[in-house]
């Protein structure tokens, strides 16, 4: 007599056919976003510290918007989709901001294990005083996975020159047919930017504040309008 071997209970299941949107606080393991569903996952990370972790697998013709805001704080955070089923999409927008005393590691890794799949990672981040922000992306496609499409980009900021940033892309490809790609910069704010915008009567720390503001807020302009609105008022380097 064979045992059947038991699933576990995802944390949040989006049902067959659904569209949801889903604003969490916390770390969220194990969503489930069955065949012909679509998930939106919108985490404000504000200042918080060890390791976080959120994790989805997706099913046939499925799809996941994960849209992100991270904080400042301490430690690791991670997002894992798992895109099961053919012609699922996974999409991460992730905006960061590690300022004084901050350090931070973002980890995003989507992994294509059937045929057909596609999705985008864009990590973008500012990175002020003596704040570290690091990136680090995955594309992984599995050997059954032909015809997947899937990009990743990551864009970090230098506020200042005692900060620390890192940008690190990944490709794993384990098969043929397939388009994936990516591209990592890290740029600096030049002293004659903020003096361009001070010499026009804008104050130093709000000239700052806009080249964050404009660094930033593509992102966070496509959040739901009450996550955008906090978004904006935490986002202070």
């Amino acid at each position: 007599m064979s045992k059947r071997v038991a699933r576990a209970v995802p944390s949040l299941l989006v049902k067959r056919g659904q569209r949801r949107t889903v604003v969490v606080t916390k770390a969220l393991k194990d969503i489930r976003v069955q065949r012909g569903a679509h998930a939106t996952v919108v985490w404000i990370d504000d200042h918080g510290s060890g390791r976080r972790e959120l994790s989805a697998a997706l099913e046939q013709d499925a799809a996941i918007l994960w849209q992100i805001v991270t904080i400042g704080g301490k430690g690791e955070r991670r997002i894992t989709t798992h895109i099961e089923g053919v012609a699922a999409s996974s999409t991460v927008e992730w905006t960061a901001l590690a300022a004084n005393g901050d350090g931070v590691r973002l980890s995003v890794e989507n992994h294509f294990l059937g045929r057909q799949g596609s999705g985008e990672i864009t990590m973008r981040g500012v990175a002020a005083g003596t704040g570290k922000l690091a990136c680090a992306g995955l594309i992984a496609v599995g050997p059954r996975a032909a015809g997947t499409d899937a990009y990743l980009t990551q864009d970090v900021l230098m506020l200042d020159a005692t900060a620390k940033v890192d940008a690190v892309p990944a490709l794993d490809i384990r098969t043929s047919d397939v388009k994936a790609s990516h591209s990592a910069s890290v740029s600096r704010v030049q002293p004659q930017d903020i003096f361009y915008l001070t010499s026009r009567g804008v104050p130093p720390d709000k000239a700052r504040q806009l080249i964050v503001e404009g660094f930033l807020g593509e992102l966070v302009a496509r959040l739901p309008k009450d996550a955008r609105a906090a978004a904006m008022r935490s986002l202070r380097p």
